[in-house]
Formats: structure tokens, sequence, C-alpha cells
């Protein structure tokens, strides 16, 4: 063990599947900077871009992703496993030849699982311990096992998630048996310490995000049917993408900074959004209920959208066929509850304390 008055040098490097991961990383990172350590951020060009309108004072460096697109369905997704494979390939080719360079004294990598190391201090994080293929038990168990395989290269695995009877993430996080180095940490947002506070306003806000071309799909049916609707609209497209309403009462934004987006979501009486486990963490945290629309295909989220609509924890519908007007007028009137206690958002800081002063 190092002088623990030294300050520790640590990659954090999270997936380029949208901006979720990169987001929940956000609360690990100051973290690591209000401790007096240095964080080093590794990412594609998006994520770069992002996270320096948040930390312009850290290090950052460039490192590609894994460039995934999501037409839908699952075979189009198995088409680029190679690639994906390729990818991971890649990223522990690249951590071999930077990490001396680079003088890290420990690795957090978020779901790339290439960035584990032989003489480096590592952990993954990650959400999904059991995979859920939407293709029965036994692939599902095929699936987890290969999981498994990737998640024992680590040395730690950290799971954001409680693993207690009500939690975001069900049995995903939780399944009958979790690799022995695995350890939960509790759930990560950006909006953690703002608190659950009522709307101040009455607008119903459009949250878009994920991977193309799902997100470009569902943005252009949901603006068509803004349009018809009466309700006061603010719409976020999560892309670089300049749209003119045709009516008085909607706004419409590209990209928003983390704190102009704070302060429409606590503007916001209801949110229609995807169901990606980090929107719904910066939902929860901030106390807002939601109607989540999951990328089809993507069963990850199709089935967390089910699991926490059966929970009544947030609203569920199919983008297929979607009636925005009739589906928001249902969801607002639903008794939706909010079980998650704000203490699972605090779990991870002495988590993280205790493995930076043993690096």
């Amino acid at each position: 063990m190092t002088n623990t008055n030294q300050p520790r040098r640590i990659l954090v490097a999270p997936l380029d599947w949208g901006l979720g991961h990169t987001t929940r990383c956000i609360p690990i990172i100051s973290e690591i900077v209000n401790s007096g350590h240095s964080p080093l951020f590794a990412g594609n060009g998006a994520q770069l871009s992002f996270i320096e309108k948040i930390f312009p004072n850290i290090e950052k460096t460039l490192l590609p992703g894994y460039d995934v697109v999501w037409p839908g369905g699952l075979k189009p997704f198995f088409a680029q496993i190679p690639k994906i494979m390729r990818a991971i390939g890649d990223e522990h080719r690249w951590l071999q030849k930077q990490a001396h360079l680079l003088q890290l004294d420990g690795i957090i990598s978020d779901n790339r699982y290439g960035l584990y190391h032989s003489k480096i201090p590592n952990i993954i994080l990650t959400h999904q311990l059991g995979i859920n293929t939407g293709s029965g038990q036994v692939a599902n168990a095929m699936a987890t096992a290969i999981n498994y395989k990737y998640l024992n290269r680590f040395n730690k695995v950290w799971v954001v998630a409680n693993p207690g009877k009500v939690n975001l993430s069900g049995p995903l996080s939780a399944p009958k048996r979790i690799p022995d180095h695995a350890e939960y940490i509790g759930l990560l947002s950006r909006y953690a310490d703002v608190g659950r506070l009522p709307p101040t306003g009455t607008r119903l806000l459009i949250l878009l995000s994920g991977p193309e071309p799902q997100r470009s799909i569902l943005s252009d049916l949901l603006w068509q049917q803004v349009h018809d609707m009466t309700d006061d609209i603010t719409f976020i497209e999560g892309a670089d993408v300049v749209r003119t309403a045709t009516r008085a009462g909607i706004l419409h934004f590209g990209r928003l900074a983390q704190q102009e987006l704070l302060t429409h979501l606590r503007d916001a009486r209801f949110v229609v959004c995807r169901s990606g486990y980090s929107t719904l963490m910066d939902l929860t945290a901030l106390g807002r209920c939601a109607l989540t629309i999951p990328t089809p295909g993507q069963t990850e989220q199709e089935y967390l959208a089910a699991y926490l609509s059966g929970k009544r924890m947030f609203g569920c519908i199919p983008q297929d066929g979607i009636d925005l007007g009739g589906a928001v007028r249902l969801a607002q009137d639903a008794p939706f509850e909010q079980p998650i206690p704000q203490s699972d958002f605090l779990m991870f800081k002495p988590i993280l304390k205790r493995w930076v002063e043993s690096l």
C-alpha cells in the first residue's frame, strides 16, 4: 500500500451506449475529486465533450467506444457482437500500453469489459449480473454465464443497486448466485444531492436518450403527436437536432447541460422517457413520476419497464402504436409510488473511500 497522503490517480471509463453510463459516473468522479485524488476520464468524443462541461479541470483522454447502433430487435444486435468483441480486445490492449504512461493507481470501468489489469487494482460497475435475453431461461443462463466469465477478470464487481426487496433493477442485479467478488454500492445519480422536491411547474417533459436509430424514430413519432395535444410541453431531443413547433406551448431543445436539464426536471409535473437505468435513477433521486417507453428489442429496458410498472413505480407503454396523449392522461392519474430511500444514493461513498485508501 502506498502512502495514504499521496493522491491516487484513477481511471474512470464508462461505456458509450448513449450517455447514461457517463452520467452515472458523475458522482463517482465528484467523490474522487472531493477526496483530493485525481480522476482521469476516458471516453469517446461525445463523452469527453459532455464531461468537459461538468469537470473542466480534470484530465481526460480519448478512448474509442463500442459504437453500437440499435435498429431494433436482437438479430441486428447479435450481428454486431464481433465488432463488440474487437472493441473489448482493443481497449484491453490500449490499457496495457497506456497504464504505465498514465501512471494509474486504480481503474473504474463502467461496463467496459476490456479494462482489467493484472497489476493495477480494477473495478467494473454494472447493474446487470443476471442477463434477461427475452428468449427464455436457458438463453438467460447461458448469457449470464458468459457475463460472469468477463466479470471474473476484474478484481471487484460493484453492483449499482441495493439488493433489498425494493430496488430499481429487480432480479437483474440480484440473481440467485452472485460473484464472490461482487459488492452492492447502491444507486448512482448526478442529482442525488438535489433531493426530492415537488414540481415547480405544470409542464410535461419529454426526455429522449439512447442509441440510434431508435432515438430518432421515437422522437419523430412523439414530435408529431405533441402538436395534437393541448399540454404545455418541453421536448428535449438528447441530440443535436433543431425542430420548430407549429403551436404555442411547446419548447424544444437539442442537448442541455446538466444544470439546465435539472431546471426542466424540477419544473416538470410529469416525464416521458426511455427506461434506461441511469434515467430511472435520476428520476428516482428527484422523486419524479414518469411514463417509460423502452427501446424496442432492448431486452433490459423492456424488462425494467415492465418490472417497475408492476411495482407501480413508473408507467410503461410500448413504442409500437403509441398514443402519447391518451397514455399520458391515464398515467398521470395512476398512484405511482417512490419507495426507494434517498440513503440508497449514499451507499457508494464509504465503499469508494475504502477502496481508494487501499490503493
